[in-house]
């Protein structure tokens, strides 16, 4: 609905760190705002779940954490699940959602039309209006080499925890994945996976899909797929310096690498890689503002006083980690890898404002970090999640005796599953 109301795409499920004693919470979608006056809209679903929402300690929760949200300068909107299928009801939630996003003529607009919610046969939402009991996902690749694992992985990063109060099974003899749970929840897992980068995310992790279908009782119906542009793409901005009063550093072989490791996995035309070469301090701001990437890989040199990059005259700028702070909390970068030595300062400077930093404890070796990196890279194109990737690129500096892979720490923000965060 939000696609078709023509609203930017939100992110799901954001990680928003509160502080103590509320900890953090995840919105159902999330549009982050400009300034500190304004610092975005969260929207929740309330009760697609009753094991989550109807419990009375996590009601009390939410109150707790949505009056702290809108006294920091956020925007809640709370939408009840029975509304999803009320016009009338999400009308007024639109309405006030685009009065914050857009104008209040896209507001009246929106408020005044129906086409968003009540589109052509083709977009399936007269089928979705009047409730589903089922999903179904077909997928072109044999059972024996499908991972039901790594579907609920991804079900769960579009869903949260709510995918627990679905039912997923895959019939046998051929790769068709059917999803039954509360009509609310299917009609949420619908409209995600009607979005161009939740799609771009089945294809990657679980395989091309051919259809999707909803039914109730005998009735299916097929629902179109949307089409996968450069938007859902995953962005990866590179930074790399070479000074001349520093030791040279072969960037280019590490880069070259991390290039050929992703281009042999099955996911690589999901990845945009942005090269920045020469890199100045003043750079980052630009790169950052031009591509807002997924992952941020900074290589060369580091050390305690920061990351290494070049002034104008050649010789080197040290980036502290308060300054790479100050940058990334004014954008929305998931992962950060710092793949310089002694780079564990910065790592943990940065991570209240991103999902996952990757630092290293200590030196390591040239060969060591190119190793490691494209390893990570690799793993990530075969979707495995971060945690996944970082201990499968550890595992290969092993593997290689490099008596290196200590070196390399991930660190995860509080109320972050590393382990099923996929790109």
């Amino acid at each position: 609905m939000l696609s078709r109301a023509g609203f930017p795409e939100p992110q799901w499920h954001k990680q928003l760190q509160l502080g103590r004693p509320l900890g953090g919470t995840q919105p159902d979608c999330f549009f982050p705002g400009d300034d500190e006056a304004d610092k975005g809209v969260c929207v929740y679903l309330d009760g697609l779940s009753a094991h989550i929402h109807g419990n009375p300690a996590t009601q009390v929760r939410d109150r707790q954490i949505r009056e702290h949200l809108r006294a920091e300068h956020y925007e809640v909107i709370e939408i009840a699940a029975n509304q999803l299928t009320d016009r009338g009801a999400m009308s007024q939630h639109f309405f006030r959602l685009a009065r914050v996003l857009m104008s209040k003529e896209e507001a009246r607009r929106i408020r005044d039309s129906a086409g968003w919610f009540s589109p052509p046969e083709q977009n399936n939402q007269n089928a979705v209006s009047k409730g589903i009991e089922y999903i179904e996902i077909v997928f072109d690749c044999a059972t024996e080499k499908f991972s039901r694992e790594h579907f609920i992985n991804v079900m769960k990063h579009l869903l949260g925890p709510e995918v627990e109060s679905l039912n997923i099974s895959i019939r046998h003899g051929s790769t068709i994945v059917k999803m039954e749970g509360p009509a609310p929840l299917l009609v949420l897992a619908l409209e995600k996976l009607q979005t161009p980068s939740a799609i771009s995310l089945v294809f990657g992790v679980c395989g091309i899909v051919v259809r999707i279908t909803v039914g109730k009782g005998g009735q299916t119906q097929t629902v179109p797929l949307p089409k996968i542009t450069a938007a859902s793409k995953i962005r990866i901005v590179f930074f790399f310096a070479n000074a001349t009063d520093q030791i040279k550093i072969e960037w280019d072989e590490e880069y070259r690498e991390i290039q050929d490791k992703l281009r042999a996995t099955p996911q690589f035309e999901r990845f945009l890689l942005d090269p920045r070469l020469a890199a100045r301090p003043e750079d980052l701001i630009k790169a950052l503002t031009e591509t807002q990437p997924e992952v941020v890989h900074f290589g060369g040199h580091g050390g305690y006083s920061g990351i290494a990059l070049k002034r104008s005259t050649n010789v080197s700028a040290s980036v502290s980690g308060e300054d790479l702070s100050n940058v990334f909390r004014l954008f929305n970068t998931r992962v950060v890898v710092l793949n310089a030595c002694e780079s564990m300062l910065q790592a943990n400077a940065i991570l209240p404002h991103v999902d996952c930093a990757i630092g290293m404890r200590s030196s390591i070796r040239d060969d060591a970090a190119r190793d490691f990196a494209a390893a990570f890279y690799f793993d990530l194109g075969f979707g495995g999640s971060v945690q996944h990737a970082f201990e499968s690129a550890r595992h290969v500096l092993r593997l290689k005796k490099s008596g290196q892979e200590n070196v390399p720490e991930l660190l995860v923000r509080q109320g972050v599953d590393a382990a099923s965060l996929l790109l």
